[in-house]
Protein backbone atom coordinates (compact mmCIF):
# COMPACT_ATOMS: atom_id res chain seq x y z
CA UNK A 1 0.00 0.00 0.00
CA UNK A 2 1.45 3.35 -1.06
CA UNK A 3 2.56 5.68 1.70
CA UNK A 4 2.94 9.42 1.46
CA UNK A 5 4.10 12.20 3.72
CA UNK A 6 2.07 15.04 5.18
CA UNK A 7 3.57 17.99 7.04
CA UNK A 8 1.11 18.86 9.75
CA UNK A 9 0.11 20.02 13.22
CA UNK A 10 -2.13 17.92 15.47
CA UNK A 11 -5.26 19.89 16.30
CA UNK A 12 -6.98 17.27 18.43
CA UNK A 13 -6.66 13.65 19.53
CA UNK A 14 -9.86 11.62 19.84
CA UNK A 15 -9.45 8.46 21.90
CA UNK A 16 -11.19 5.39 20.46
CA UNK A 17 -10.09 2.87 23.10
CA UNK A 18 -7.13 2.30 25.40
CA UNK A 19 -4.90 1.64 22.41
CA UNK A 20 -6.08 3.57 19.36
CA UNK A 21 -7.09 7.11 18.48
CA UNK A 22 -8.01 9.42 15.65
CA UNK A 23 -5.90 12.51 15.06
CA UNK A 24 -7.26 15.67 13.52
CA UNK A 25 -4.23 17.12 11.74
CA UNK A 26 -3.97 20.36 9.78
CA UNK A 27 -1.54 19.73 6.95
CA UNK A 28 0.28 21.82 4.40
CA UNK A 29 -0.67 19.51 1.53
CA UNK A 30 -4.30 18.60 2.24
CA UNK A 31 -5.65 20.95 4.88
CA UNK A 32 -7.48 19.27 7.76
CA UNK A 33 -7.42 15.47 7.69
CA UNK A 34 -8.56 12.74 10.08
CA UNK A 35 -5.93 10.04 10.61
CA UNK A 36 -6.30 6.69 12.39
CA UNK A 37 -3.35 6.04 14.71
CA UNK A 38 -3.23 2.41 15.83
CA UNK A 39 -1.59 1.97 19.22
CA UNK A 40 -0.77 5.68 19.57
CA UNK A 41 -2.34 5.92 23.04
CA UNK A 42 0.41 3.71 24.49
CA UNK A 43 3.32 5.82 25.80
CA UNK A 44 5.89 3.34 24.46
CA UNK A 45 4.36 3.17 20.98
CA UNK A 46 6.47 4.89 18.32
CA UNK A 47 3.45 6.88 17.13
CA UNK A 48 2.69 8.31 20.58
CA UNK A 49 5.34 11.02 20.43
CA UNK A 50 3.65 12.72 17.48
CA UNK A 51 0.06 12.24 18.58
CA UNK A 52 -0.33 14.95 21.20
CA UNK A 53 -2.14 18.21 20.42
CA UNK A 54 0.17 20.90 18.96
CA UNK A 55 2.71 18.31 17.77
CA UNK A 56 4.24 19.44 14.49
CA UNK A 57 5.91 16.91 12.25
CA UNK A 58 6.10 14.82 9.11
CA UNK A 59 3.39 12.16 9.13
CA UNK A 60 3.67 9.06 6.94
CA UNK A 61 0.15 7.86 6.14
CA UNK A 62 -1.41 5.28 3.85
CA UNK A 63 -4.81 4.25 2.51
CA UNK A 64 -7.90 6.13 1.42
CA UNK A 65 -9.01 6.26 5.06
CA UNK A 66 -5.71 7.59 6.28
CA UNK A 67 -3.76 5.45 8.73
CA UNK A 68 -0.65 6.72 10.45
CA UNK A 69 2.43 4.59 9.79
CA UNK A 70 5.23 6.70 11.23
CA UNK A 71 5.98 10.22 12.35
CA UNK A 72 9.04 12.44 12.58
CA UNK A 73 8.42 15.22 15.08
CA UNK A 74 9.81 18.60 14.08
CA UNK A 75 8.57 20.35 17.24
CA UNK A 76 6.42 18.86 19.98
CA UNK A 77 5.65 22.35 21.32
CA UNK A 78 5.88 20.76 24.76
CA UNK A 79 6.71 24.11 26.38
CA UNK A 80 3.23 25.37 25.54
CA UNK A 81 1.92 23.06 28.26
CA UNK A 82 4.05 24.56 31.03
CA UNK A 83 1.90 27.68 31.44
CA UNK A 84 -1.86 27.12 31.63
CA UNK A 85 -2.83 30.41 29.98
CA UNK A 86 -0.38 29.79 27.14
CA UNK A 87 -1.72 26.26 26.67
CA UNK A 88 -5.27 27.63 26.49
CA UNK A 89 -4.26 30.13 23.81
CA UNK A 90 -2.60 27.37 21.79
CA UNK A 91 -5.79 25.33 22.19
CA UNK A 92 -7.83 28.27 20.92
CA UNK A 93 -5.63 28.50 17.82
CA UNK A 94 -5.89 24.79 17.06
CA UNK A 95 -9.59 24.36 17.87
CA UNK A 96 -10.54 27.37 15.76
CA UNK A 97 -9.19 25.48 12.73
CA UNK A 98 -11.55 22.60 13.48
CA UNK A 99 -14.42 25.10 13.50
CA UNK A 100 -13.35 26.98 10.38
CA UNK A 101 -11.88 24.46 7.93
CA UNK A 102 -13.64 21.52 6.34
CA UNK A 103 -11.75 18.27 5.76
CA UNK A 104 -9.37 18.51 2.79
CA UNK A 105 -9.82 22.29 2.55
CA UNK A 106 -6.26 23.20 1.67
CA UNK A 107 -4.67 26.51 2.64
CA UNK A 108 -0.91 26.86 2.80
CA UNK A 109 -1.33 30.37 4.24
CA UNK A 110 -3.50 29.02 7.07
CA UNK A 111 -1.01 26.24 7.75
CA UNK A 112 1.90 28.68 7.97
CA UNK A 113 -0.11 31.05 10.18
CA UNK A 114 -0.79 28.22 12.63
CA UNK A 115 2.80 26.98 12.77
CA UNK A 116 4.22 30.50 13.09
CA UNK A 117 1.70 31.43 15.79
CA UNK A 118 2.53 28.36 17.88
CA UNK A 119 6.26 29.02 17.43
CA UNK A 120 5.97 32.63 18.60
CA UNK A 121 3.69 31.65 21.48
CA UNK A 122 6.30 29.13 22.61
CA UNK A 123 9.23 31.57 22.43
CA UNK A 124 7.54 34.84 23.40
CA UNK A 125 4.49 34.15 25.58
CA UNK A 126 4.55 37.78 26.76
CA UNK A 127 3.20 38.73 23.30
CA UNK A 128 0.19 36.43 23.68
CA UNK A 129 -2.51 39.11 23.55
CA UNK A 130 -1.06 40.89 20.52
CA UNK A 131 -0.50 37.53 18.84
CA UNK A 132 -4.21 36.77 19.18
CA UNK A 133 -5.06 40.00 17.34
CA UNK A 134 -2.60 39.17 14.58
CA UNK A 135 -3.83 35.59 14.33
CA UNK A 136 -7.51 36.56 14.00
CA UNK A 137 -6.89 39.42 11.58
CA UNK A 138 -4.88 37.26 9.22
CA UNK A 139 -7.20 34.29 9.58
CA UNK A 140 -10.10 36.48 8.46
CA UNK A 141 -8.14 37.53 5.39
CA UNK A 142 -7.22 33.92 4.59
CA UNK A 143 -10.88 32.91 4.89
CA UNK A 144 -11.80 35.52 2.28
CA UNK A 145 -14.11 37.66 4.40
CA UNK A 146 -11.83 40.63 5.11
CA UNK A 147 -13.76 43.94 5.32
CA UNK A 148 -12.40 47.01 3.53
CA UNK A 149 -10.75 49.10 6.24
CA UNK A 150 -8.84 51.51 4.00
CA UNK A 151 -11.16 54.44 4.73
CA UNK A 152 -10.57 54.37 8.47
CA UNK A 153 -8.32 56.99 10.03
CA UNK A 154 -7.92 58.34 13.52
CA UNK A 155 -8.47 61.96 12.45
CA UNK A 156 -11.91 61.32 10.99
CA UNK A 157 -15.39 61.60 12.50
CA UNK A 158 -15.26 58.17 14.10
CA UNK A 159 -16.07 54.85 12.47
CA UNK A 160 -17.84 51.61 13.14
CA UNK A 161 -18.00 48.27 11.38
CA UNK A 162 -21.45 46.98 10.46
CA UNK A 163 -20.75 43.36 11.26
CA UNK A 164 -23.66 41.96 9.25
CA UNK A 165 -22.63 43.62 5.97
CA UNK A 166 -18.90 44.13 6.49
CA UNK A 167 -19.33 47.82 5.67
CA UNK A 168 -17.43 50.54 7.53
CA UNK A 169 -19.49 53.67 8.18
CA UNK A 170 -18.86 57.01 9.82
CA UNK A 171 -19.90 57.51 13.41
CA UNK A 172 -19.05 55.24 16.29
CA UNK A 173 -16.08 54.54 18.50
CA UNK A 174 -14.32 51.66 16.74
CA UNK A 175 -11.77 53.62 14.71
CA UNK A 176 -8.80 52.63 16.89
CA UNK A 177 -9.77 48.96 16.84
CA UNK A 178 -10.26 48.99 13.06
CA UNK A 179 -6.88 50.68 12.50
CA UNK A 180 -5.26 48.06 14.74
CA UNK A 181 -6.98 45.30 12.72
CA UNK A 182 -5.71 46.86 9.48
CA UNK A 183 -2.16 47.11 10.79
CA UNK A 184 -2.22 43.46 11.84
CA UNK A 185 -2.99 42.57 8.22
CA UNK A 186 -0.42 44.87 6.67
CA UNK A 187 2.60 44.24 8.88
CA UNK A 188 4.82 41.23 9.32
CA UNK A 189 4.16 39.30 12.50
CA UNK A 190 7.42 40.33 14.16
CA UNK A 191 6.87 44.01 13.35
CA UNK A 192 3.31 44.00 14.67
CA UNK A 193 4.22 42.21 17.89
CA UNK A 194 6.90 44.78 18.64
CA UNK A 195 4.57 47.77 18.28
CA UNK A 196 3.89 49.77 21.44
CA UNK A 197 0.13 49.24 21.67
CA UNK A 198 -2.50 50.22 24.21
CA UNK A 199 -3.33 47.17 26.33
CA UNK A 200 -7.04 47.97 26.51
CA UNK A 201 -7.22 48.31 22.72
CA UNK A 202 -5.47 44.96 22.26
CA UNK A 203 -7.99 43.35 24.61
CA UNK A 204 -10.98 44.88 22.75
CA UNK A 205 -10.03 43.96 19.20
CA UNK A 206 -10.50 40.15 19.30
CA UNK A 207 -14.15 40.43 20.32
CA UNK A 208 -15.06 42.38 17.18
CA UNK A 209 -13.12 40.04 14.91
CA UNK A 210 -14.55 36.90 16.47
CA UNK A 211 -18.09 38.23 16.14
CA UNK A 212 -17.36 39.07 12.50
CA UNK A 213 -16.27 35.48 11.85
CA UNK A 214 -19.35 34.12 13.61
CA UNK A 215 -21.70 36.35 11.63
CA UNK A 216 -20.21 35.56 8.22
CA UNK A 217 -19.22 31.90 8.60
CA UNK A 218 -21.43 30.61 11.41
CA UNK A 219 -18.46 29.32 13.41
CA UNK A 220 -19.03 30.22 17.05
CA UNK A 221 -15.53 31.46 17.75
CA UNK A 222 -16.79 33.89 20.45
CA UNK A 223 -18.12 30.93 22.46
CA UNK A 224 -14.83 29.10 21.98
CA UNK A 225 -12.91 32.11 23.31
CA UNK A 226 -15.33 32.48 26.24
CA UNK A 227 -14.86 28.82 27.10
CA UNK A 228 -11.10 29.35 27.13
CA UNK A 229 -11.37 32.37 29.43
CA UNK A 230 -13.61 30.51 31.88
CA UNK A 231 -10.70 28.21 32.70
CA UNK A 232 -8.54 31.13 33.82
Amino acid sequence: MRQYELEGVVLKRNKINDSDCYLSIFTRQRGRVEVFARGANHPKNALNIGSSPFSYGLYQVSGNKLQLRSVMVLDSFYDLRKDFSVMLMASFFSRSYIYLFQENQTSVAAFELLVNSLSVLKKYPMFMDKLLVYFLANLIEILGIMPDLDCVNLEGPGYQLLVETGEVVEGGSEAEVLVLWREANRLKMSTFLNLNLDDELVKRAPGLMEQFIYTHLGANIPALHKEMEEYL
